[in-house]
């Protein structure tokens, strides 16, 4: 037991804490403060605590203002009862700067694994990278080993300094990190410099001096934690070669350094680490050992953390300990091994945040685990789209985010349910509905918007700015790609809390976008669940509609031509009790797809009803479609002569003097594209190779694209088979390296089938 400061801070911390109805874990979980430390405290061992950690216990166990006065007084008291010695490192975080003792460096993990990348990278750069000094910050979230990669590269590199490492802990994250001044001190210690001499010199002659020596010596001076640049840019030399690296959470743009960004390890190298740290029998199951790595996003601390839980508990299997760190609301909190622990790591870094960058990473914690924009943040927070930029811009300057691309962000998972977690401890779980709320109706409204870009009757809006997604086809189709994993998720969640107005209308503006994104994996459960959001409203002709768009999804995007001719059935009779002849008609074209897949002739006699039911309805967009349909269906049935006047008369609904201007120019061009496929067909057929050669390459022009995935797989295949004709066989074997790119859409092709057992019958030679 310590002195009596000390023992009354304890004895009334556990009181409070009592008296609050908190446990040592819940506390532990409220604060950040690892529950280890809280019990130190408690129990009285723990010297000196730091004023950050009462804080953060104050706050978590939302003390009044006598009572915070109280507690802190009495820590404050508690630090006075000690020597000098003892809180003299604990006052600047970092081993003995005041004193301008050298500090030495922290002991390395014994264990490390990965960042191949980084070492090699970090090795160029400090050996020989650039013609000055060497100079490089290493930055990251909190957790992802910049530290541990520091030490090792100093290890890496000691043949290219020879007169030794120097090491500071310039103690970014703590209230008060020790000034340049103070560091500087140190260096000079511990390059050797009398300290007699030290004391009588101003800054300025340190300065000098310091510069003096690291011109002449060949240093590496690893300025770990580094709070801001103006706490760095003194210390980089000005000339020689003696290197730096800096490490910090944020990128330090200010100073004149190269720069590696560090985030978390590649998956095989976290699985390597467990299976370093907890042995190979523990790590047996693989399925496990992978889910615990995706647990801990793949973070080095988080990783030896969640180690050392299994290291001190020698009963508990890899399965265990996912139950445990499955749980969202207590993940954080499960991550604390002793004195190592995330949520203190994480919360040094929070507290230092304004109070709008604090809200806006409190708001990202509700959001799905996908890139962000800013105009997203800027819904949920209801402020300007230029001002959440900036506030983006500041948490990836303090380390929170990272940039994924152009205009996106990415916050790192547990970095999210940190977030979250302070966002239901300061705010409250209504502050969370009120986010999602806010987030997921503007993205809803925004899907249609953008949606309707591509429908005839609506099309990109002339008078959006140009950055806008309603500005332009690309810039909607940018946009839809770009949220889909948030608005996704919006749509999902109207779904099952019943607004079927609102799944009906989003699933009905996405349908003519679906066609130019087939390889997204959600258009079959997003119109099935439109169908059925329909049908509970009542509203036969919608779900009609759907029902034939989910026939369309599961035909072509899931190769099931059996439920997608279900599902047209269904749609047709549907559409016929209700007198939809529109939807009768799509319902038909459907059906033909789906015979000619399964290799009925019955697809001819449907291709043909719907063109029938398109003309009646004066319909230009079915009508081409079906058009489209009986042509396909008459080819596939050999029907070759029968289908050059449907060929054409087809081509005079989309080119030249007699084109529908009610069709949009894409779909025109997607028509034409068809077109010259078929032609292409045909020419085969006629053994007509360069032309048939001329044609596809046509199609190409436009199928190659994930718009048309199965065309393009079937028209690479055609054109390999006409180049082999000509002997190109070299040009053919790169077509059908192509047609891998869509191998997940490859169909049946009756046409090379026919082809090769003929060229074998005359000339042996496919």
């Amino acid at each position: 037991m310590i002195g009596s400061a000390s023992s009354s801070f304890a004895a009334v911390l556990r009181e409070m804490r009592v008296a609050c109805g908190l446990t040592l874990e819940e506390l532990s979980e409220k604060s950040g403060v690892s529950d280890r430390s809280i019990g130190n405290m408690e129990r009285g061992h723990t010297l000196a605590p730091r004023r950050r950690t009462v804080a953060a216990l104050v706050d978590a166990m939302g003390l009044t203002t006598e009572q915070r006065r109280t507690l802190t007084r009495l820590a404050q008291a508690s630090r006075s009862t000690l020597p000098a010695s003892a809180t003299a490192p604990a006052a600047v975080s970092g081993a003995a700067i005041a004193s301008g003792r050298p500090a030495p460096p922290p002991r390395r993990p014994p264990v490390f694994v990965g960042r191949e990348d980084e070492v090699r990278s970090l090795a160029a750069l400090l050996r020989d990278g650039l013609a000055g000094p060497p100079a490089v910050t290493l930055y990251g979230p909190p957790g992802a080993g910049k530290t541990t990669l520091a030490l090792h590269m100093a290890e890496q590199v000691r043949d290219a300094f020879p007169d030794g490492t120097l090491f500071a802990d310039l103690g970014g994250t703590d209230e008060n990190p020790p000034n340049p001044s103070s560091v500087l001190l140190a260096l000079l210690s511990g390059m050797g410099a009398p300290d007699g001499e030290l004391l009588r010199e101003d800054t300025g002659a340190r300065m000098r001096r310091y510069h003096d020596l690291t011109q002449q010596r060949r240093h590496l001076i690893v300025l770990d934690n580094a709070s801001d640049e103006a706490q760095v840019r003194p210390l980089l030399p000005y000339a020689g070669r003696t290197g730096v690296l800096v490490t910090a959470r944020h990128p330090l743009s200010g100073l004149e350094t190269s720069r590696t960004a560090l985030g978390p390890l590649h998956r095989a190298d976290s699985l390597a680490l467990l299976t370093s740290l907890i042995g190979e029998e523990r790590t047996k199951d693989a399925a496990s050992t992978e889910a615990v790595a995706g647990l801990c996003a793949d973070l080095p601390l988080a990783l030896r953390i969640a180690a050392n839980w299994l290291i001190t508990r020698e009963s508990w299997g890899i399965d265990q300990l996912v139950a445990r760190l499955r749980d969202e609301d207590r993940r954080i909190a499960a991550l604390s091994a002793g004195d190592l622990a995330l949520g203190p790591a994480f919360s040094l870094s929070y507290r230092r945040l304004t109070p709008e960058a604090a809200a806006a990473l409190r708001a990202l914690g509700t959001a799905a685990p996908y890139d962000v924009g800013s105009a997203l943040l800027a819904a949920m927070l209801g402020v300007p789209d230029d001002e959440a930029a900036d506030l983006l811009d500041e948490l990836v300057e303090t380390g929170w985010l990272r940039t994924s691309q152009s205009g996106r962000y990415r916050i790192y998972d547990l970095l999210r349910l940190y977030a979250r977690r302070r966002l239901l401890d300061e705010e409250g779980p209504e502050a969370e509905t009120a986010l999602h709320e806010r987030a997921r109706g503007w993205l809803l409204s925004q899907v249609r918007a953008a949606g309707r870009c591509f429908e005839p009757g609506y099309g990109p809006d002339p008078d959006a700015p140009a950055h806008h997604p309603t500005a332009s086809l690309e810039n909607a189709a940018d946009w839809l790609r770009a949220e889909a994993g948030h608005w996704w998720e919006a749509y999902r969640w109207a779904a099952a809390t019943g607004r079927h107005q609102e799944v009906v209308d989003t699933a009905e503006s996405l349908h003519w976008f679906s066609d130019n994104w087939m390889l997204w994996d959600h258009w079959t459960e997003l119109f099935a669940t439109a169908a059925e959001a329909a049908h509970a409203q009542g509203d036969r002709r919608m779900e009609a509609t759907h029902r034939n768009y989910h026939a369309w999804a599961l035909m072509i995007l899931e190769a099931d031509p059996e439920g997608g001719l279900r599902q047209a059935r269904a749609a047709l009779a549907i559409a016929e009790g209700c007198g939809d002849i529109v939807q009768q008609a799509w319902a038909h074209f459907y059906c033909s797809w789906a015979h000619r897949h399964l290799g009925s002739e019955d697809a001819i006699g449907a291709a043909t009803t719907a063109t029938a039911l398109f003309t009646e309805a004066d319909e230009p967009n079915g009508l081409l479609s079906a058009s489209n349909a009986e042509v396909s269906a008459l080819l596939h049935f050999s029907h070759a002569e029968a289908a050059v006047p449907l060929i054409e008369r087809t081509m005079r609904l989309v080119t030249g003097p007699t084109a529908d201007a009610r069709i949009p120019a894409h779909i025109r061009r997607f028509a034409w594209d068809g077109l010259m496929e078929q032609h292409g067909h045909i020419a085969m057929v006629l053994g007509q190779w360069e032309k048939a050669e001329h044609y596809l390459r046509q199609s190409l022009n436009y199928s190659a694209s994930d718009v048309a995935p199965v065309r393009a797989a079937r028209t690479h295949s055609r054109l390999a088979f006409v180049l082999d004709r000509f002997g190109r066989h070299e040009e053919a074997a790169q077509e059908r390296d192509r047609v891998r790119a869509y191998a997940q859409y490859v169909r049946p092709d009756p046409l090379l089938d026919e082809l090769e057992a003929a060229a074998r019958a005359t000339d042996g030679d496919v």
